[in-house]
């Protein structure tokens, strides 16, 4: 089974969510399942370095190979609702870019953060003809705010 796993944050960012995160690849792998993550650049709690490192690698193979990571440019997180959601439409833009290649996607699987994700994963539902899980949780109704 291929899945394309639509990440706001991913590793080495730390949120509440890498815990659960790093439990459910590591159970899809186990399974035998390949992981596709589209996500941006880290920008949460991470050095400068760290960030200009990621900013340069845009593919990186975790999990023994079963797990592809694919990273595009995204301006930094910051206080701003404006920049905020500029960020969001920015990151939906370019994983809805990079999600309808993967043409061999039995199903796809976003979290609810940033809030925008569900129509994300529907409209890419729509382009690749598979079914979508949105894993509802750590609901923020100021997240933009």
């Amino acid at each position: 089974m291929n899945i394309l796993y639509l990440a706001a944050y991913f590793q080495p960012e730390n949120s509440a969510f890498s815990h659960l995160e790093h439990d459910l690849l590591t159970s899809f792998t186990d399974a035998g399942y390949t992981v596709d993550v589209i996500t941006p650049t880290p920008t949460r709690g991470i050095s400068e370095e760290i960030r200009q490192t990621y900013r340069k690698k845009k593919e990186e193979t975790l999990y023994d190979g079963h797990v592809r990571v694919h990273r595009f440019w995204a301006p930094q997180e910051g206080k701003n609702p404006l920049i905020r959601a500029f960020r969001y439409f920015w990151c939906n833009l370019q994983s809805y870019q990079l999600g309808k290649r993967f043409k061999k996607t039995d199903v796809i699987f976003a979290g609810s953060t940033p809030p925008t994700q569900g129509l994300l994963a529907v409209k890419l539902k729509k382009k690749l003809g598979c079914p979508a899980v949105y894993m509802l949780q750590d609901i923020f109704p100021d997240s933009l705010v």
